[in-house]
Protein backbone atom coordinates (compact mmCIF):
# COMPACT_ATOMS: atom_id res chain seq x y z
CA UNK A 1 0.00 0.00 0.00
CA UNK A 2 1.30 3.69 -0.75
CA UNK A 3 2.84 5.34 1.85
CA UNK A 4 3.35 2.16 3.99
CA UNK A 5 6.86 1.97 5.74
CA UNK A 6 8.66 -1.27 5.21
CA UNK A 7 9.95 -2.82 8.97
CA UNK A 8 13.98 -2.02 7.32
CA UNK A 9 12.60 1.50 7.13
CA UNK A 10 10.80 1.89 10.12
CA UNK A 11 12.92 4.16 13.12
CA UNK A 12 14.33 2.09 15.63
CA UNK A 13 14.50 2.63 19.25
CA UNK A 14 17.32 1.75 22.09
CA UNK A 15 16.32 2.80 25.54
CA UNK A 16 17.10 2.25 29.08
CA UNK A 17 20.55 0.58 28.30
CA UNK A 18 23.24 0.20 31.23
CA UNK A 19 26.32 -0.55 28.77
CA UNK A 20 25.88 -0.40 24.58
CA UNK A 21 28.85 -1.83 23.17
CA UNK A 22 28.60 -1.29 19.57
CA UNK A 23 32.46 -1.74 18.59
CA UNK A 24 31.90 -4.61 16.45
CA UNK A 25 28.57 -2.55 14.56
CA UNK A 26 28.39 -2.10 10.64
CA UNK A 27 26.68 -0.29 8.47
CA UNK A 28 24.36 -2.73 7.95
CA UNK A 29 23.34 -2.01 11.65
CA UNK A 30 22.44 1.39 11.06
CA UNK A 31 20.49 0.48 7.94
CA UNK A 32 17.29 1.92 9.42
CA UNK A 33 16.73 5.38 11.74
CA UNK A 34 18.34 4.77 15.41
CA UNK A 35 17.88 6.57 18.25
CA UNK A 36 19.67 5.77 21.30
CA UNK A 37 17.46 7.15 25.10
CA UNK A 38 19.01 6.96 28.39
CA UNK A 39 22.59 4.80 28.29
CA UNK A 40 24.63 4.84 30.72
CA UNK A 41 28.10 3.71 28.66
CA UNK A 42 28.20 3.79 24.75
CA UNK A 43 31.39 1.98 24.04
CA UNK A 44 32.80 2.18 20.23
CA UNK A 45 35.83 1.22 18.80
CA UNK A 46 38.15 3.29 16.25
CA UNK A 47 36.53 1.12 12.80
CA UNK A 48 32.58 2.07 14.01
CA UNK A 49 33.47 5.60 15.39
CA UNK A 50 31.85 6.82 11.70
CA UNK A 51 28.42 4.99 13.06
CA UNK A 52 27.62 7.37 15.89
CA UNK A 53 27.10 10.50 13.26
CA UNK A 54 24.32 7.97 11.77
CA UNK A 55 22.45 7.81 15.64
CA UNK A 56 20.32 9.71 17.31
CA UNK A 57 21.38 10.58 20.92
CA UNK A 58 19.61 11.51 23.96
CA UNK A 59 21.04 11.04 27.82
CA UNK A 60 23.97 9.07 26.85
CA UNK A 61 25.79 9.04 30.17
CA UNK A 62 29.88 7.99 28.97
CA UNK A 63 30.93 7.45 25.93
CA UNK A 64 34.17 5.43 25.52
CA UNK A 65 36.72 4.29 22.43
CA UNK A 66 38.39 0.69 22.86
CA UNK A 67 39.73 -1.95 20.42
CA UNK A 68 37.09 -5.08 19.18
CA UNK A 69 39.59 -7.34 20.65
CA UNK A 70 39.78 -5.34 24.25
CA UNK A 71 37.10 -7.42 27.08
CA UNK A 72 34.10 -5.84 28.57
CA UNK A 73 34.34 -6.07 32.12
CA UNK A 74 31.41 -4.88 34.70
CA UNK A 75 32.40 -4.53 38.19
CA UNK A 76 36.09 -4.05 39.99
CA UNK A 77 38.92 -5.79 38.41
CA UNK A 78 42.57 -6.96 39.87
CA UNK A 79 45.48 -7.47 38.06
CA UNK A 80 47.52 -9.42 39.58
CA UNK A 81 50.81 -11.38 38.82
CA UNK A 82 49.78 -14.47 37.93
CA UNK A 83 46.73 -12.67 35.76
CA UNK A 84 49.41 -11.77 33.26
CA UNK A 85 52.13 -14.66 33.34
CA UNK A 86 52.48 -16.97 30.24
CA UNK A 87 49.81 -15.02 28.35
CA UNK A 88 50.16 -15.81 24.63
CA UNK A 89 48.47 -12.18 23.42
CA UNK A 90 48.84 -8.61 26.28
CA UNK A 91 45.52 -8.53 28.54
CA UNK A 92 43.38 -5.54 26.85
CA UNK A 93 40.40 -4.40 29.13
CA UNK A 94 37.50 -2.31 29.15
CA UNK A 95 36.26 -1.73 32.96
CA UNK A 96 32.92 -0.20 33.79
CA UNK A 97 34.18 -0.04 37.34
CA UNK A 98 37.64 -0.05 39.26
CA UNK A 99 40.92 -1.48 38.56
CA UNK A 100 43.34 -2.49 40.87
CA UNK A 101 47.04 -3.14 40.37
CA UNK A 102 48.42 -5.91 42.98
CA UNK A 103 51.54 -4.85 44.44
CA UNK A 104 53.28 -8.22 43.63
CA UNK A 105 53.29 -7.05 39.26
CA UNK A 106 56.76 -6.12 38.01
CA UNK A 107 56.75 -2.97 36.24
CA UNK A 108 58.02 -5.19 33.07
CA UNK A 109 55.40 -8.17 33.82
CA UNK A 110 53.04 -5.15 33.38
CA UNK A 111 54.70 -3.98 30.06
CA UNK A 112 54.42 -6.83 28.22
CA UNK A 113 51.19 -8.40 29.85
CA UNK A 114 48.72 -5.58 29.74
CA UNK A 115 48.13 -4.11 26.46
CA UNK A 116 45.32 -1.22 26.49
CA UNK A 117 43.09 -0.43 29.35
CA UNK A 118 39.90 1.72 29.50
CA UNK A 119 38.47 2.48 32.79
CA UNK A 120 35.19 4.27 34.15
CA UNK A 121 35.91 4.08 37.51
CA UNK A 122 39.40 4.94 39.61
CA UNK A 123 43.01 3.19 39.04
CA UNK A 124 44.96 2.20 41.90
CA UNK A 125 48.15 0.86 41.42
CA UNK A 126 51.64 0.94 43.27
CA UNK A 127 53.75 4.25 43.31
CA UNK A 128 56.24 2.45 41.10
CA UNK A 129 54.33 1.24 38.76
CA UNK A 130 52.00 5.11 37.97
CA UNK A 131 54.03 5.72 35.10
CA UNK A 132 53.79 2.25 33.28
CA UNK A 133 49.75 2.28 34.32
CA UNK A 134 49.44 5.72 32.01
CA UNK A 135 50.99 4.61 29.20
CA UNK A 136 48.47 1.81 29.09
CA UNK A 137 45.45 3.75 29.50
CA UNK A 138 43.27 4.62 26.41
CA UNK A 139 40.29 5.82 28.34
CA UNK A 140 39.91 7.06 32.40
CA UNK A 141 37.09 8.55 34.15
CA UNK A 142 38.05 8.17 37.35
CA UNK A 143 42.20 9.24 37.99
CA UNK A 144 44.76 6.71 39.16
CA UNK A 145 45.27 6.39 42.60
CA UNK A 146 49.14 5.19 44.59
CA UNK A 147 49.62 3.33 47.49
CA UNK A 148 53.32 2.93 48.56
CA UNK A 149 52.85 -0.75 49.87
CA UNK A 150 55.78 -2.66 52.08
CA UNK A 151 55.46 -5.13 54.45
CA UNK A 152 52.92 -3.24 56.67
CA UNK A 153 50.38 -3.11 53.62
CA UNK A 154 47.05 -4.39 54.16
CA UNK A 155 44.92 -3.80 50.60
CA UNK A 156 41.52 -4.14 50.88
CA UNK A 157 39.74 -4.47 47.65
CA UNK A 158 36.08 -4.95 49.02
CA UNK A 159 34.27 -3.50 51.55
CA UNK A 160 36.20 -3.13 54.85
CA UNK A 161 34.26 -4.13 58.15
CA UNK A 162 37.03 -2.55 60.31
CA UNK A 163 35.89 -4.13 63.67
CA UNK A 164 37.60 -5.29 66.82
CA UNK A 165 38.88 -8.75 64.69
CA UNK A 166 40.18 -7.12 61.71
CA UNK A 167 41.98 -4.32 64.02
CA UNK A 168 44.10 -7.38 66.21
CA UNK A 169 45.20 -9.18 62.57
CA UNK A 170 47.12 -6.20 61.64
CA UNK A 171 50.63 -5.69 62.44
CA UNK A 172 51.40 -2.45 64.72
CA UNK A 173 51.99 1.08 62.09
CA UNK A 174 49.81 -1.06 59.40
CA UNK A 175 49.15 1.28 55.92
CA UNK A 176 45.75 0.45 55.26
CA UNK A 177 44.31 0.64 51.82
CA UNK A 178 40.13 0.38 51.18
CA UNK A 179 39.58 0.71 47.64
CA UNK A 180 35.44 0.79 48.52
CA UNK A 181 33.54 2.01 51.11
CA UNK A 182 34.70 1.67 55.16
CA UNK A 183 32.39 0.36 57.62
CA UNK A 184 32.94 0.50 61.44
CA UNK A 185 29.48 -0.06 63.22
CA UNK A 186 30.71 -1.23 66.31
CA UNK A 187 32.82 0.93 68.79
CA UNK A 188 36.59 0.53 69.02
CA UNK A 189 39.08 0.91 71.75
CA UNK A 190 40.77 4.13 70.58
CA UNK A 191 44.20 3.19 71.40
CA UNK A 192 43.82 0.46 69.41
CA UNK A 193 43.14 2.16 66.41
CA UNK A 194 45.87 4.48 66.80
CA UNK A 195 48.51 1.57 67.30
CA UNK A 196 47.10 -0.58 64.65
CA UNK A 197 46.86 1.89 61.55
CA UNK A 198 49.58 4.42 60.71
CA UNK A 199 47.31 5.98 57.59
CA UNK A 200 44.45 4.99 56.18
CA UNK A 201 43.43 5.77 52.86
CA UNK A 202 40.19 4.91 51.41
CA UNK A 203 39.90 5.50 47.62
CA UNK A 204 37.18 7.73 46.82
CA UNK A 205 34.59 6.16 49.32
CA UNK A 206 32.96 6.91 52.58
CA UNK A 207 34.14 5.77 55.97
CA UNK A 208 31.09 5.32 58.50
CA UNK A 209 31.83 5.16 61.93
CA UNK A 210 30.91 5.94 65.72
CA UNK A 211 30.60 9.18 66.88
CA UNK A 212 32.93 7.43 69.89
CA UNK A 213 35.98 6.52 66.79
CA UNK A 214 35.56 9.81 64.63
CA UNK A 215 38.53 11.60 66.41
CA UNK A 216 40.68 8.33 66.28
CA UNK A 217 39.27 7.75 62.44
CA UNK A 218 40.42 11.11 61.70
CA UNK A 219 43.79 11.14 62.99
CA UNK A 220 45.26 8.70 60.93
CA UNK A 221 42.94 9.03 57.81
CA UNK A 222 44.61 10.30 54.71
CA UNK A 223 42.28 13.35 53.55
CA UNK A 224 43.67 13.82 49.95
CA UNK A 225 41.78 10.92 48.96
CA UNK A 226 38.80 12.28 49.09
CA UNK A 227 36.79 10.41 51.36
CA UNK A 228 34.28 11.27 53.36
CA UNK A 229 33.55 10.17 57.30
CA UNK A 230 29.98 9.74 58.23
CA UNK A 231 29.90 9.44 62.06
CA UNK A 232 26.76 7.52 64.06
CA UNK A 233 25.87 10.57 66.90
CA UNK A 234 26.98 9.21 70.21
CA UNK A 235 24.05 7.30 71.98
CA UNK A 236 22.47 6.78 68.49
CA UNK A 237 21.98 3.10 67.15
CA UNK A 238 22.82 2.75 63.51
CA UNK A 239 20.55 0.93 61.17
CA UNK A 240 22.81 -0.66 58.70
CA UNK A 241 19.83 -0.90 55.12
CA UNK A 242 16.44 0.87 54.61
CA UNK A 243 14.26 0.71 57.32
CA UNK A 244 10.59 0.19 57.11
CA UNK A 245 8.43 1.72 60.45
CA UNK A 246 5.15 -0.06 61.10
CA UNK A 247 3.23 -0.96 64.16
CA UNK A 248 5.33 -4.15 64.26
CA UNK A 249 8.81 -2.90 63.73
CA UNK A 250 8.09 -0.09 66.16
CA UNK A 251 8.22 -2.48 68.78
CA UNK A 252 11.25 -4.35 67.20
CA UNK A 253 13.93 -1.70 67.10
CA UNK A 254 17.09 -1.83 69.03
CA UNK A 255 16.83 1.59 71.06
CA UNK A 256 14.63 5.07 71.48
CA UNK A 257 17.62 7.06 69.41
CA UNK A 258 18.38 5.43 65.58
CA UNK A 259 20.72 6.48 63.04
CA UNK A 260 19.90 5.15 59.27
CA UNK A 261 22.12 5.60 56.97
CA UNK A 262 19.72 4.54 53.90
CA UNK A 263 15.53 5.34 52.92
CA UNK A 264 13.51 5.47 56.03
CA UNK A 265 9.74 4.82 54.72
CA UNK A 266 7.08 5.19 57.82
CA UNK A 267 4.06 3.08 57.23
CA UNK A 268 0.28 4.68 56.59
CA UNK A 269 -0.77 2.65 60.25
CA UNK A 270 1.33 4.57 62.51
CA UNK A 271 -0.24 6.96 64.61
CA UNK A 272 1.67 9.74 66.46
CA UNK A 273 1.49 8.26 69.52
CA UNK A 274 3.24 5.17 68.67
CA UNK A 275 6.05 7.84 67.18
CA UNK A 276 6.25 9.05 70.48
CA UNK A 277 6.55 5.86 72.33
CA UNK A 278 8.83 4.05 70.24
CA UNK A 279 10.94 6.88 69.48
CA UNK A 280 12.99 9.75 71.29
CA UNK A 281 15.04 10.45 68.16
CA UNK A 282 15.87 9.79 64.45
CA UNK A 283 18.71 10.41 62.30
CA UNK A 284 17.80 9.63 58.40
CA UNK A 285 20.87 10.53 55.81
CA UNK A 286 18.34 9.64 53.29
CA UNK A 287 14.69 9.81 51.73
CA UNK A 288 12.34 10.03 54.75
CA UNK A 289 9.48 8.96 53.60
CA UNK A 290 5.95 9.64 55.57
CA UNK A 291 1.95 10.35 55.77
CA UNK A 292 1.66 14.15 55.81
CA UNK A 293 -0.44 13.95 58.85
CA UNK A 294 2.75 12.55 60.71
CA UNK A 295 4.39 15.62 59.53
CA UNK A 296 4.73 17.33 63.08
CA UNK A 297 5.08 13.81 65.11
CA UNK A 298 8.07 13.02 62.83
CA UNK A 299 9.47 16.55 62.97
CA UNK A 300 9.82 16.47 66.82
CA UNK A 301 11.86 13.73 66.65
CA UNK A 302 14.22 14.15 63.79
CA UNK A 303 15.77 17.02 62.63
CA UNK A 304 14.02 17.75 59.08
CA UNK A 305 17.02 20.18 57.64
CA UNK A 306 19.43 17.41 57.69
CA UNK A 307 17.36 14.64 55.91
CA UNK A 308 14.83 14.40 52.42
CA UNK A 309 11.78 14.49 53.52
CA UNK A 310 8.60 13.77 51.87
CA UNK A 311 5.18 13.46 53.00
CA UNK A 312 2.89 11.90 50.94
CA UNK A 313 -0.71 12.15 50.45
CA UNK A 314 -3.13 8.99 49.90
CA UNK A 315 -1.33 5.54 48.81
CA UNK A 316 2.25 5.47 48.77
CA UNK A 317 3.96 3.97 45.25
CA UNK A 318 7.30 3.70 45.85
CA UNK A 319 9.63 2.69 42.60
CA UNK A 320 12.84 1.03 43.31
CA UNK A 321 13.41 -0.90 40.35
CA UNK A 322 12.13 -1.48 36.68
CA UNK A 323 8.31 -1.09 36.63
CA UNK A 324 5.63 -0.85 34.64
CA UNK A 325 2.48 1.38 35.80
CA UNK A 326 -0.56 0.06 33.40
CA UNK A 327 -4.41 1.27 33.38
CA UNK A 328 -5.42 -1.63 35.56
CA UNK A 329 -3.12 -0.29 38.61
CA UNK A 330 -5.84 2.74 38.99
CA UNK A 331 -8.72 0.20 38.85
CA UNK A 332 -7.49 -0.92 42.62
CA UNK A 333 -6.74 2.86 43.89
CA UNK A 334 -9.24 3.99 46.39
CA UNK A 335 -8.40 8.05 46.34
CA UNK A 336 -5.18 8.86 45.36
CA UNK A 337 -1.62 8.07 45.64
CA UNK A 338 1.66 9.38 45.75
CA UNK A 339 4.06 8.86 43.72
CA UNK A 340 7.97 8.48 44.00
CA UNK A 341 10.23 7.22 41.68
CA UNK A 342 13.99 5.75 42.47
CA UNK A 343 14.41 3.18 39.70
CA UNK A 344 12.93 3.09 36.47
CA UNK A 345 8.67 3.56 35.73
CA UNK A 346 7.59 3.00 32.18
CA UNK A 347 3.82 4.42 31.99
CA UNK A 348 2.02 2.11 29.86
CA UNK A 349 0.63 4.44 26.89
CA UNK A 350 -2.53 3.42 27.52
CA UNK A 351 -2.69 5.32 30.43
CA UNK A 352 -4.78 8.53 30.13
CA UNK A 353 -2.97 11.53 30.73
CA UNK A 354 -5.88 13.25 32.59
CA UNK A 355 -6.03 9.73 34.57
CA UNK A 356 -2.70 10.56 36.32
CA UNK A 357 -3.47 14.62 36.62
CA UNK A 358 -6.87 13.65 38.81
CA UNK A 359 -5.64 10.28 40.74
CA UNK A 360 -1.99 11.18 41.59
CA UNK A 361 -1.79 13.49 44.22
CA UNK A 362 1.92 14.35 43.50
CA UNK A 363 5.32 12.80 41.97
CA UNK A 364 8.75 12.91 43.25
CA UNK A 365 11.09 11.67 40.68
CA UNK A 366 14.72 10.58 41.36
CA UNK A 367 15.10 8.18 38.77
CA UNK A 368 14.11 7.92 35.21
CA UNK A 369 10.23 8.06 33.85
CA UNK A 370 9.68 6.86 30.32
CA UNK A 371 6.41 8.03 29.49
CA UNK A 372 4.37 9.63 26.21
CA UNK A 373 4.38 13.79 25.77
CA UNK A 374 1.07 14.07 27.17
CA UNK A 375 1.36 11.96 29.88
CA UNK A 376 4.77 14.13 31.14
CA UNK A 377 3.09 16.94 30.60
CA UNK A 378 0.79 15.51 33.22
CA UNK A 379 3.15 14.22 35.49
CA UNK A 380 4.88 17.40 35.55
CA UNK A 381 1.93 19.55 36.97
CA UNK A 382 1.92 16.97 39.81
CA UNK A 383 5.55 17.30 39.88
CA UNK A 384 7.23 18.49 43.45
CA UNK A 385 10.89 16.83 42.98
CA UNK A 386 12.91 16.99 39.83
CA UNK A 387 15.90 15.10 40.63
CA UNK A 388 15.92 12.37 37.91
CA UNK A 389 15.29 12.30 34.29
CA UNK A 390 11.73 12.05 32.08
CA UNK A 391 12.11 9.37 28.46
CA UNK A 392 10.14 10.10 25.84
CA UNK A 393 7.85 7.07 24.85
CA UNK A 394 4.96 7.78 21.86
CA UNK A 395 2.51 4.87 20.98
CA UNK A 396 4.24 3.69 18.05
CA UNK A 397 7.49 2.45 20.12
CA UNK A 398 4.61 0.23 21.65
CA UNK A 399 2.95 -0.98 18.08
CA UNK A 400 3.34 -4.89 17.81
CA UNK A 401 5.42 -4.50 14.57
CA UNK A 402 7.46 -1.23 15.57
CA UNK A 403 11.35 -2.37 16.32
CA UNK A 404 12.94 -1.10 19.59
CA UNK A 405 14.84 -2.63 22.68
CA UNK A 406 14.88 -1.53 26.34
CA UNK A 407 14.96 -1.94 29.66
CA UNK A 408 18.80 -4.17 28.72
CA UNK A 409 22.33 -4.72 31.04
CA UNK A 410 24.40 -4.83 28.45
CA UNK A 411 23.55 -4.81 24.29
CA UNK A 412 26.04 -5.38 21.85
CA UNK A 413 25.52 -4.36 18.10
Amino acid sequence: MAGETSGEQQPRTIKNVGVLDMRKATTESFSRPTHFENVGMLVYSPESRHLLAQAAMGNVGVTLEASTDAQLVQGEVTISAVSLKNRTAPLSLVVMGQVVIAEDVKADVLEEGLGELAALGVVICPERLAGTVQSKLTSQMGGVKTYRGGDLLSLVTERLVLDDAFLRSLPDASQVVAVGSVDAWAILPNELIARKIESLEVMGGKVRCRGENAEAIHAVLDQSMGATVRAVPVGFTPMRRLLRLNRTTLGMLPSRRVYCPETVIVGDDIEAEDLQGALEALVAEDLLICPARLQAAIGAICKLADSKPIFYEGELWLIGTVETLRPSRFDFLKGKATLVVTGVLQIDCDVDPTTLYERLHAVHNFGVISCTPDQQAALRARLEIDAGAFSETTESEEDEGSPGMQNIGVLTL
